[in-house]
């Protein structure tokens, strides 16, 4: 008898054994979770990839459907709004005008939607845009229609792919965070913290030439042009 209880005593786990248990498990986890976090933003920057990629074949899809030419509208800020067809929260568009899966039904609408897509706060634009970029426009990726700056002679609109020469270096598309962080050069223009929750201006970029790239914008005065990248449709300048 006696010797059966001191084998139970013998077994168990003291107080003092079990806290050194749980603090190696809680300083593992501590060690372990930027990693886990890490592979978890990198799946979902290939996806978001992957996207743009997707986006690219329907973009060449509408350039050999009209000649050449990048969209056109009324205006480019009126581009800039109905181009990506929105879903009404802010503005509507006639379904026969909308592109890009609008009138490519049989595209997974999901490759419009950035997985790191968390909206934007206010900033030199007053209002936020939660919970999500893609609620309020109906895309998480922004064409280059306006040079991220409401101008039409900059930018895409109305230019035709000839006419760009360096295909390259020339913005086509992008993640909200890279294409309205710095917006007109607002200093932010938004707070938009999607790929990188310390830094601002980072995103897949899609070229003209149908390549992606994850660059950022490093300030409001790279906001149309800085390394590796130009808003500029003839840039970069």
């Amino acid at each position: 008898m006696l010797n059966a209880q001191f084998k139970m005593k013998k077994d168990a786990f003291s107080l003092v054994e079990l806290l050194v248990v749980i603090a190696i498990m809680t300083l593992l986890l501590a060690l372990l979770m930027p990693i886990i976090l890490g592979m978890r933003e990198n799946a979902k920057r290939v996806i978001c990839i992957s996207n743009l990629r997707q986006v690219s074949v329907l973009w060449n899809a509408y350039l050999n459907d009209y000649t050449g030419y990048f969209p056109t509208r009324g205006g480019s800020v009126q581009t800039y709004r109905e181009l990506w067809g929105k879903r009404g929260s802010e503005y509507t568009c006639p379904a026969d005008q909308r592109i890009f899966g609008m009138v490519f039904p049989e595209i997974d609408p999901e490759i419009y939607i950035c997985p790191s897509d968390k909206g934007g706060r206010a900033a030199g634009w007053p209002w936020h845009r939660l919970p999500t970029i893609h609620y309020w426009f109906g895309y998480s990726y922004m064409f280059n229609t306006s040079a991220s700056n409401n101008s039409d002679a900059d930018g895409l609109y109305r230019k035709s792919v000839s006419s760009i020469h360096n295909p390259s270096m020339v913005v086509a598309a992008g993640c909200y965070s890279f294409s309205v962080t710095y917006f007109r050069g607002d200093d932010p223009f938004q707070w938009v913290f999607w790929h990188d929750n310390d830094e601002l201006g980072w995103g897949n970029v899609l070229f003209v030439d149908g390549h992606v790239t994850y660059l950022q914008i490093p300030d409001a005065k790279h906001f149309q042009q800085g390394p590796g990248y130009s808003f500029y449709w003839n840039g970069p300048r």
